[in-house]
């Protein structure tokens, strides 16, 4: 269950059937679920080319220096100073964050959205480590048999993304940073000759994690709306299911509607071809920093996907920028290329002594499946 097939399958999946289940009668689904069921089949098809093996030696990810701690928490502090620094960068108090981190979240993200916001490269910094930190966290937790020390450590690996979360508005930086905690987790649990996630100790940890997580994205959502609106309690719920169907699954009828769109068929909003050279939408991140001369829209697409009161979105998941890049069939040859590589990675973590390329790899392809539903994780 740890292969990146199955992680594949069952993410897609899940993402589709929520947002069936929250489309209702104004929002379809239908096209994007053709597309990803292909998408599905593409990526993990390739599996069924690695002969299976029988895991052989331990690969000893049990083994944790303590050199491994002192880097956590060096990282760590590195994180929480980029975040003070940020803050005093915008003219904040860090004493008025400490004592009234409501009142604090509300008024930056006010800022947020009337565009008076510096960026910063203190952020920037910040949020890349605290990544590596969260799949560190990961490998570190995954074969202790302890449970007080694994849940202090995870709290303190996730703490960062929390605070951005609370004082800044900022909601992806969390679940992506669950997302590589979980692959720096599966690491560890597969080097150890343990290639199922679908455990009664892993149950109980996925869990306690998601009755401690939900409750603390819905209180960030509320300061959010609350910040953003000024809208009075008795709306706040009608503007949660709003901001769920918009954040959480949004992108999946953006998708599909646009999908429409390209295929020629009816659609809710009228597209425009973005002038951007093929493959440079998808790996954009390392594409910005040569000297291309293209322009990158901010938020990367013009237009925003809205049925009033009931979702709005410019996300299209990862699928809308590889279409645009290689086309129809050429991004599900691109899907291939990628399953192909990453079962032969997952085959070397299982089989061998030492595979550190692999096991990266595969920490990043979890962050980067995650991601899929929002953007390709190399456009950023």
């Amino acid at each position: 269950a740890s292969h990146p097939a199955f992680i594949f399958s069952i993410y897609w999946f899940l993402i589709l059937a929520v947002a069936k289940i929250f489309s209702g009668p104004q929002l379809n689904v239908d096209a994007a679920a053709i597309y990803i069921f292909a998408a599905v089949l593409a990526f993990t098809t390739p599996a069924i080319f690695f002969k299976k093996k029988d895991i052989e030696a331990e690969n000893h990810m049990v083994n944790r220096s303590p050199l491994m701690y002192v880097v956590f928490v060096v990282l760590q502090a590195l994180i929480t100073i980029g975040i003070i620094l940020h803050v005093q960068a915008q003219g904040f108090s860090v004493f008025a964050a400490l004592c009234a981190p409501d009142k604090f979240g509300g008024d930056f993200i006010g800022l947020r959205y009337s565009g008076k916001i510096i960026s910063t490269v203190y952020i920037q910094i910040a949020t890349s480590i605290n990544f590596a930190c969260a799949a560190m966290c990961g490998l570190m937790v995954a074969n202790d048999r302890r449970y007080a020390l694994p849940a202090l450590l995870t709290i303190f690996a996730f703490f960062p993304s929390i605070i951005m979360m609370f004082l800044f508005g900022d909601k992806g930086t969390l679940p992506q940073s669950i997302a590589f905690y979980c692959g720096g987790l599966f690491v560890g649990w597969i080097s150890l000759g343990n290639p199922t996630i679908m455990t009664k100790r892993a149950a109980v940890f996925f869990f306690i994690g998601f009755c401690f997580i939900v409750p603390t994205i819905v209180i960030a959502m509320i300061i959010k709306v609350v910040g953003k609106f000024q809208v009075p309690n008795a709306m706040i719920v009608d503007y949660l299911q709003y901001y769920f169907r918009s954040y959480v699954v949004g992108s999946i009828y953006a998708f599909s509607d646009w999908l429409n769109w390209y295929a020629g068929q009816q659609s809710i909003v009228t597209y425009t071809e973005q002038n951007i050279d093929k493959g440079m939408f998808t790996f954009w991140g390392i594409a910005k920093y040569f000297p291309t001369g293209l322009h990158m829209p901010n938020g990367y697409y013009l237009e925003y996907f809205e049925v009033p009161e009931i979702v709005q979105t410019n996300i299209y998941t990862a699928f809308r920028g590889l279409i645009m890049d290689f086309g129809l069939l050429g991004s599900l040859t691109f899907l291939s290329i990628i399953g192909w590589i990453s079962s032969k990675a997952y085959q070397l973590i299982i089989n061998k002594y030492f595979a550190p390329l692999s096991q990266v790899f595969y920490i990043m392809l979890i962050g980067a499946i995650y991601a899929s539903s929002l953007i390709s994780l190399c456009t950023w």
